[in-house]
């Protein structure tokens, strides 16, 4: 195996130099960090299978590009996608080739094994045959030798000792929902008793009390009972465990106490029955009184379960908290952009100021740039909530006041700051607009810049599970092969 690891890592290896040059301008525009040197060759393996089987002309996932993407070249996106897939799975099997290497590289230092002792398989497991290496100190010669060692033989006490073990076990599950042995008021469990390689047989009296897979016989019994006038009946069955040339039998005693037959109110209707029907009528009219008592007959109904309820119950609770989750989550997104967008909210504006613009000339001249821009910049909850401010301007609302409505709508504490601002400078004219506007500028984009840092430390900390899942696949990989290897 070391030499096949190796071939597929040299195979690899020269087809990566041999196409180090194929499409080297567009190589350095798409492909970058580790994937740099394995992008010629997957740009090679691309096109080649393009050719044969014109796998980027799937309509379908250009669509699908196109709607995550729509900026770009669909059918470019898709190529650079499946080339992105094959350079990471070159990786992979790189990255596994040298994990195989490094393993028959750690079992060729360890060396031969010297096996001195073979372990006999225990009895009942049948033989078991080593491959084993043996080498001549004459002429240090090695030959494969296949050795069967047959199974452990017990010697006559501990077969003794084991038959009288699977006897109490097989004795045990017999009784089946009985208490003991001397109080028999269900039936027995006689099947499925044989325990690994000892073969369990029974054997009932021939009085017919019990039937040979360990079920009462009621008519017997209760035959039995009206004619000797006694609810005690004492019977047997013997047990015999098998294991190779050795038997153990064994007779057990027991006391069979059914219900009183004549206290059985099935047992008074059927014998009504009886009495009135024979079997070759169809129809049984089911008597209207037993010993004097009026007596009615109902259809049994299925039991009622709360199935239904819990699930419902539990389908409800799912639903609320899916709604709720989805509701946090789309909260946290929208709070996220407002904080992004803030930054070159404040910057507009301070520009547009210093540029001789009044406020309002400046708030309009953002909403109508987003509005030109919103196809490629999509729904933006910031400049949406600019635009509900604008319209209750035009509505009659005082420009101050929507100037603070709209900083508390956007529910964050830089854009509730913003519109206090600017409604104190509606109100009271307050100076230094400029050098207030241009403080919050610097502010906020050291806020966006902190929160960037967050989103990247938050997508280190994803990686996290990733990584713990590569490191025990590969310890798997290298530790497997060394405990194989010491078993044999």
């Amino acid at each position: 195996m070391f030499y096949l690891y190796s071939i597929i890592l040299l195979v690899i290896l020269v087809m990566s130099i041999f196409t180090s040059k194929y499409k080297k301008e567009m190589r350095k525009k798409v492909c970058n960090g580790k994937k740099y040197f394995f992008c010629g060759l997957s740009m090679y393996i691309a096109d080649n299978l393009h050719k044969r089987f014109r796998i980027f002309n799937d309509n379908e996932l250009q669509k699908k590009i196109q709607k995550l993407e729509p900026d770009k070249d669909s059918k470019i996106q898709v190529y650079l996608d499946f080339i992105n897939k094959v350079s990471t799975i070159i990786l992979c099997i790189i990255f596994f080739m040298i994990l195989g290497v490094f393993n028959c590289i750690s079992i060729r230092l360890k060396g031969d094994k010297t096996v001195t002792v073979l372990s006999r398989p225990e009895a009942g497991k049948g033989a078991q045959t080593y491959h084993l290496d043996v080498v001549s100190h004459g002429d240090k010669v090695k030959e494969n030798v296949a050795l069967t060692i047959d199974e452990y033989k017990m010697s006559e006490d501990e077969i003794s000792h084991h038959l009288d073990k699977v006897l109490n076990q097989v004795l045990h599950k017999c009784l089946g929902e009985n208490k003991d042995y001397m109080n028999i008021n269900k039936d027995l469990d006689f099947l499925n008793n044989d325990i690994n390689d000892v073969s369990v047989y029974f054997a009932v009296d021939e009085d017919g009390f019990i039937n040979e897979n360990g079920t009462l016989n009621e008519k017997r019994i209760y035959d039995y009972y009206e004619k000797n006038h006694t609810y005690n009946i004492v019977t047997a069955f013997t047990v015999i465990v098998s294991y190779q040339d050795f038997n153990r039998e064994f007779t057990q005693p027991i006391g069979i106490r059914l219900e009183n037959k004549s206290n059985r109110l099935a047992d008074k209707i059927m014998k009504e029955i009886d009495k009135k029907y024979s079997v070759n009528e169809k129809n049984i009219v089911l008597p209207n009184d037993i010993d004097g008592t009026t007596i009615k007959f109902f259809e049994k109904k299925e039991k009622e379960s709360p199935f239904f309820i819990i699930l419902g119950i539990g389908m409800g609770v799912l639903i609320f908290a899916a709604h709720d989750e989805k509701l946090k989550k789309q909260i946290k997104n929208r709070k996220i952009q407002l904080e992004t967008d803030y930054a070159s909210i404040v910057c507009k504006l301070t520009l547009l100021n210093e540029a001789g613009s009044t406020l309002l000339m400046a708030w309009d001249k953002i909403i109508t740039d987003y509005e030109s821009e919103k196809m490629n910049y999509g729904y933006r909850y910031a400049y949406e909530e600019m635009k509900i401010a604008r319209y209750r301007m035009k509505n009659g609302v005082p420009e101050a006041e929507a100037y603070a409505e709209f900083g508390r709508r956007c529910d964050t504490a830089s854009y509730i700051k913003l519109g206090c601002l600017l409604e104190q400078n509606i109100k009271k004219g307050t100076k230094g607009l400029k050098t207030i506007l241009e403080g919050e500028v610097r502010e906020a984009f050291a806020d966006r810049k902190a929160l960037a840092k967050k989103k990247g430390e938050e997508a280190s900390t994803k990686l996290l599970m990733p990584m713990l899942l590569m490191l025990l696949v590969s310890m798997a990989v290298v530790i497997i092969p060394a405990f194989m290897s010491m078993n044999l």
